[in-house]
């Protein structure tokens, strides 16, 4: 139960930030498919949003599991011996490649997005829902 309140305390933490974002986007409402306004507000909301250390964690972990997991075969470890290689011109990366990217301190991330979490750079992926079967 525990679990639940501390999901639904980070749940409540992030509600004055949810709302005034819905409220900036409905201040000027976009028909369609085309939001340049929505989608600069949802990334100046990205860009301004502190990391999370537990949610920093999280990420750092997936990243060891999918390094550990993408290295499992023997094809795939010659992938990545010829990934550092070839691309990154020293074999050694694939001993020190996952270290440096658990190294990035929060601030740098941050700054990069800042950076990169412009309009200019945004890829919009639009979903609709599928057509009724007849």
């Amino acid at each position: 139960m525990s679990e639940l309140h501390g999901f639904l305390d980070e749940a409540r933490a992030l509600l004055p930030a949810a709302v005034a974002l819905r409220r900036r986007i409905h201040k000027k409402p976009e028909l369609g498919l085309d939001l340049p306004l929505t989608t600069e507000a949802v990334l100046d909301g990205l860009k301004g949003s502190p990391l999370d250390d537990q949610e920093l964690q999280k990420a750092k972990n997936q990243e060891i599991s999918g390094f550990i997991l993408g290295r499992d075969t023997d094809e795939e470890k010659a992938i990545a011996l010829e990934t550092a290689t070839v691309i990154g011109k020293d074999t050694n990366l694939v001993n020190t490649e996952l270290d440096k990217y658990l190294a990035v301190p929060p601030a740098q991330i941050q700054a990069v997005a800042k950076e990169y979490f412009v309009p200019q750079r945004a890829t919009v992926l639009i979903v609709k829902p599928a057509a009724p079967a007849p």
